[in-house]
């Protein structure tokens, strides 16, 4: 039986939802990471890498930001986007400002392009991955998509963690690119459909799955 278990399918389906609900049931200690979305008055949308211990946390739940990845994609590929732009390590070309340092992606608007921050994934969401390998009862990947295809020490972190006996839950999106490719094609990962229709069945299965992997690890 594979040791990671990933959740994928379209917005709004129930992945995080699920992912807290599992947490929460078993009482787990989560390491890893998950995402959250802040929108300003001014119109500036915002994501943020999290600690997954927020997960068990009803009332704080990562506030001020919303917990919960949210889909930033309309389910096209990468290849097919022409909205994001990429700055490096460490500043917004045109803000002319140090980014947060768990700000993974952002825009100024609805017509502004997502500018992509590679540090946070590269040094913050490696740091809570590397802290969910020593600490963690199971480790969250919520989620893997496609603003960290060019965070290479990320990815490598991430699969390293895949490689562990940490038992691993998390979203990936339902698309590809050569990142995602690797992940869905691991013979250690199980990746599960998630819809309106079916989230009710697909908790209590991952439930039943993490459960066992957790008495077994």
């Amino acid at each position: 039986m594979p040791y990671n278990i990933f959740l994928t399918g379209y917005r709004g389906a129930g992945k995080t939802t699920i992912i807290k609900k599992v947490i929460r049931e078993l009482g787990l200690d989560p390491g890893g990471f998950i995402t959250g979305k802040e929108v300003t008055e001014q119109g500036r949308v915002s994501f943020y890498l999290l600690a997954a211990c927020n997960l068990r946390d009803r009332s704080a739940a990562g506030n001020p930001l919303s917990v919960g990845g949210g889909s930033l994609s309309n389910g096209s590929s990468l290849n097919d986007r022409r909205d994001l732009q990429d700055t490096g390590e460490n500043y917004y070309k045109d803000w002319g400002k140090k980014m947060a340092e768990n700000c993974f992606v952002s825009k100024k608007d609805k017509q502004s392009l997502w500018q992509v921050n590679n540090a946070a994934f590269n040094r913050f969401g490696v740091k809570l991955l590397e802290e969910g390998l020593r600490a963690g009862e199971i480790i969250i990947m919520d989620e893997l998509g496609r603003f960290e295809l060019k965070a290479y020490r990320f990815q490598k972190k991430v699969e390293e963690v895949l490689r562990s006996s940490k038992v691993v839950l998390g979203v990936i999106k339902y698309e590809w690119n050569p990142f995602l490719k690797r992940i869905w094609n691991r013979p250690d990962v199980e990746v599960i459909w998630v819809d309106r229709e079916n989230r009710e069945e697909v908790y209590r299965m991952v439930l039943d799955k993490v459960s066992r992997l957790q008495r077994r690890s």
